[in-house]
């Protein structure tokens, strides 16, 4: 990171949300930015806040042509890519008895194998410039609350793989960072499980969240103190250190939580998938 070059970021998923605020935080520090989504117009939207130096790659991590396309997209990009973003996700919500065996495809194949392909296109130019890959994660990923089952299942996975990347980093020559957030202010909250977007009601209550904006500042500076676990808040690293050395008992506080609250739980879920409650 020393020395003087041009350097680029790729973001996946980085039409909405905490992909397009990194965009706009990495241009603003003069990086080149990678933006790659589904949505042209969306990514346009975006690449014109960011400036000359933002490209778009309209293109899905759950097709098994993404790798390739990833890797050939970027070795026309000038500068030495440093930082790699899985970010692209996916959420599924209900009750695990209600859900079907294609709730937990569509969650696994952007959650897991997206970034995975996403791993795997950009691997060879992280090797050359020692950059780092980024794993967006969850809180999730520690502690598996009720009525997520294919989040928490791919979430687990993901951290894992970041863990794997950690003790490999002496052979693979680049390094990783997973971000565990907890919740954030995106559209992803009002998306059903099968990705489409659900229009809410007044009633439907307000979630205290973090900002896509603050959350992407947060990550940007912990990124670029190669902090391999990045979390976005004080209560969400007390949460999962208490669950690391007492699992029984916040496992046993997240059901007693669970039993009290399950009518208003439901009742939140249901908003956004009727048919998974």
């Amino acid at each position: 990171m020393q020395r003087n070059m041009e350097k680029t970021v790729v973001i996946t998923g980085a039409s909405s949300g905490i992909g397009a605020a990194l965009a706009e935080r990495y241009a603003k520090a003069g990086w080149n930015v990678v933006l790659i989504a589904r949505r042209r117009d969306r990514l346009e939207e975006i690449a014109k806040r960011c400036g000359v130096k933002a490209k778009i790659l309209v293109a899905d991590v759950t097709q098994n042509s993404f790798e390739n396309d990833l890797t050939t997209f970027l070795e026309k990009m000038p500068g030495d890519l440093f930082h790699v973003y899985a970010n692209a996700g996916a959420g599924a919500a209900g009750r695990t008895d209600k859900l079907n065996i294609e709730d937990y495809e569509r969650h696994f194949a952007v959650n897991v194998f997206g970034v995975l392909r996403t791993l795997r296109g950009a691997q060879s130019k992280l090797k050359s410039s020692k950059g780092r890959f980024i794993i967006i994660g969850s809180l999730n990923s520690y502690l598996a609350f009720p009525l997520g089952t294919p989040y928490n299942m791919g979430k687990f996975a993901v951290r894992a793989l970041a863990e794997s990347l950690f003790a490999e980093e002496p052979t693979l020559g680049f390094s990783c960072s997973v971000v565990c957030p907890g919740p954030i202010a995106t559209e992803l909250l009002s998306k059903n499980n099968k990705g489409e977007a659900v229009q809410l009601g007044d009633d439907f209550p307000k979630i205290h969240a973090l900002s896509p904006a603050k959350a992407a500042d947060r990550i940007f500076k912990k990124v670029l103190r190669g902090r391999r676990e990045i979390f976005l808040s004080i209560d969400s690293f007390v949460l999962v250190a208490l669950h690391r050395h007492f699992p029984s008992f916040t496992s046993r506080l997240i059901r007693i939580g669970y039993g009290l609250f399950s009518a208003k739980a439901l009742k939140l879920v249901g908003m956004v998938n009727p048919d998974s409650i």
